[in-house]
């Protein structure tokens, strides 16, 4: 087990980097933070030193003797007014590395910066070339120029974050994306700006890259983390299909509204900007059909090698398309396409969601008919031959389109797992949600169809995805006061399977909640933290 020592564990990258090296396995971690940590079960692996005391520091190195250091400890906000309100990040890092050459079980050294060491808009001509327009990023500056002189025998690496967004989230850039996701943000005059971006879940696998890369193409060198270059802030507010970093794209919008009521006049509206963009095509059915319709005339309008949906509340982050499309063309023709993992979304609250287990690929029929996985359409990208083979999405279906299409995926193809955290879901309650009958009938209808289908599975792990199945519906019942009718349900299907405290916390927040219409959002928000285990809070504000 590589044991690694993080300076700055209870701070925003600190934090987060903790979680994903813990729920790896293979690392023993040991956090350093005059801060108390943010998540309780992080406070076994902490211990409370002030790096600028260098003997408190030597005795932790001692006896903890790390593999490996990730210093991030630093005062981070933009309000000091000298270099001696930044102490913590030349004296800390003096401090640090002194105790590092004292310490011969260290391996390899990751120093954290920041690309303040450069004002907007500088292109620096090497590692060396800096323009600091900020205290704080002259104090960056000069613990880079501290790492550099220092003459370490072990390798060492330096990071400058870009502007990186996610759970735990803080200072300096809070107040932007407060403004940026929240859709509020306006661009005063003409000339351009670009900023970089980057989400945290992201950025702490890019750290591991550096904790486990071969030496020599790291040792001595800098690295920027992000997920994409500098990027213009209107446009990457604004739009995500368009700003793919896989440019060969094109985009069919395909407007499933009636003829002249008002959500057509609003999508023209906004079409109207894209009529002379060559790579955007508008297509309108004359009347309402439903969403499985809607793409499949997508499908029969794109001439692409590769398929990707998008819902219109649904957003791809820029790699999205990318990834996807590098990890299926290094696999077999056996896999008809690749899922990425995605973050839900309701107003300011945001949690992680993992499509499947990381790093495991193929037949996810189970997981996905147990609510054990999450496979929304906009996450998934497939070769087009798929839809030659198997067909497109069945139109007799109003609902469950999206299950009734893999369930034929999963029979012919696997599919591969892109382990980032490429698209975010904006979560509004159950929308359109059909009465309780209607309910029942839609899901009679799909478990009728793939009868035979689901008999290949054993019988405890059939009782499983019943209980999934018909858990919504029963909870649909309670919400329309049919009490009869979901206590059949819940007693067939629910209460005799391993019943648990989520299942009760669901089934009273409908209770409570569904039998008043003006709170039917809270319920499903309700529910959404009760279904998925990693739940983050708040994606602008420290979590309380």
């Amino acid at each position: 087990m590589i044991k690694v020592l993080i300076t700055g564990g209870s701070g925003f990258i600190g934090t987060n980097l903790i979680s994903f090296l813990l729920e790896r396995g293979s690392y023993k971690v040991k956090s350093v933070d005059l801060a108390t940590p943010k998540i309780e079960s992080h406070k076994a692996v902490w211990e409370c030193v002030d790096i600028r005391d260098n003997g408190a520091l030597a005795i932790l190195f001692e006896v903890f003797s790390p593999d490996m250091v990730v210093h991030l400890a630093a005062r981070t906000d933009l309000r000091g007014s000298a270099l001696e309100d930044y102490d913590s990040n030349t004296l800390g890092v003096e401090n640090l590395i002194a105790v590092i050459k004292k310490t011969p079980s260290v391996k390899r050294v990751l120093f954290a910066s920041s690309m303040y060491v450069c004002r907007p808009g500088y292109q620096p001509a090497d590692m060396d070339d800096y323009d600091p327009h900020t205290v704080y990023g002259e104090s960056k500056m000069l613990t880079e120029r501290i790492i550099k002189g220092a003459e370490l025998s072990v390798p060492w690496v330096i990071f400058r974050p870009t502007s990186i967004w996610g759970p735990w989230f803080s200072e300096p850039y809070i107040d932007f994306f407060k403004i940026v996701l929240g859709r509020k943000y306006f661009h005063l005059g003409k000339r351009a700006c670009s900023k970089t971006y980057g989400y945290i879940e992201n950025s702490v696998r890019q750290i591991e890259v550096l904790l486990e890369a071969d030496i020599d193409r790291v040792n001595g060198r800098l690295f920027y983390i992000g997920d994409w270059p500098a990027y213009n802030i209107s446009e990457w507010a604004e739009e995500s299909v368009l700003n793919q970093t896989y440019r060969n794209v094109n985009v069919i919008v395909v407007d499933d509204n009636c003829n002249g009521d008002e959500y057509r006049k609003m999508t023209e509206s906004v079409m109207d900007s894209y009529f002379n963009n060559n790579r955007v095509k508008y297509i309108k059915h004359d009347n309402n059909l439903n969403g499985a319709a809607a793409r499949n005339t997508g499908i029969h309008n794109s001439g692409a090698e590769y398929i990707s949906f998008l819902d219109d509340d649904d957003f791809y982050l820029p790699h999205k398309i990318e990834r996807q499309v590098q990890i299926l063309d290094g696999l077999g023709e056996e896999y008809g396409g690749c899922c990425c993992f995605h973050i839900r979304r309701y107003k300011k609250f945001a949690y992680r969601t993992y499509s499947v287990e990381p790093n495991k690929t193929g037949d996810f029929r189970f997981e996905f008919l147990s609510g054990k996985t999450s496979m929304p359409t906009s996450t998934l990208l497939f070769r087009a031959e798929v839809f030659r083979k198997i067909g497109g999405f069945d139109e007799a279906f109003a609902r469950h389109q999206d299950l009734e299409f893999l369930m034929r995926f999963f029979s012919v193809y696997k599919i591969g797992i892109s382990p980032f955290f490429d698209v975010v879901m904006q979560v509004e309650g159950y929308r359109n949600y059909p009465d309780s009958e209607s309910a029942h009938k839609i899901k009679n209808q799909f478990l009728s169809k793939y009868d035979s289908d689901l008999r290949m599975f054993s019988e405890a792990q059939l009782k499983i995805i019943l209980k999934h199945q018909w858990f919504e519906v029963a909870c649909i019942y309670l919400k329309d006061r049919r009490i009869k009718a979901s206590k059949l349900l819940f007693d067939k299907y629910v209460f005799g399977v391993d019943p648990h405290l989520g299942d009760y916390i669901r089934i009273i927040s409908f209770v409570v909640f569904g039998i008043f219409p003006f709170t039917w959002k809270l319920s499903t928000l309700l529910l959404g933290i009760t279904k998925y285990r990693k739940f983050y809070g708040s994606m602008y504000d420290i979590m309380k």
